[in-house]
């Protein structure tokens, strides 16, 4: 992933390579449980973007009843991302 790619970008990109051929594309409306994101999941990408932006995640932020689309999600990491 580029430098450039927008926090959007980035998640979608991670969820295509988690989801493998079972989806073709993802938009930022697409529901996560309609993606078939489970907590597993939400460890894998909250913990990406702690390791490579150095975002500071609560404990909160990993429940992914918290969210329903891929927007919602972008939407946190960005505040946690950018304060």
């Amino acid at each position: 992933m580029a430098d450039g790619d927008s926090t959007l970008d980035q998640l979608v990109s991670l969820l295509l390579r988690r989801q493998g051929n079972q989806v073709d594309s993802i938009g930022a409306d697409d529901r996560l449980l309609d993606l078939g994101v489970d907590s597993i999941d939400m460890a894998y990408l909250m913990s990406h973007f702690e390791r490579s932006l150095d975002a500071d995640f609560t404990d909160e932020d990993f429940e992914l009843s918290r969210y329903v689309t891929v927007a919602d999600l972008a939407k946190t990491i960005d505040a946690r991302i950018h304060g």
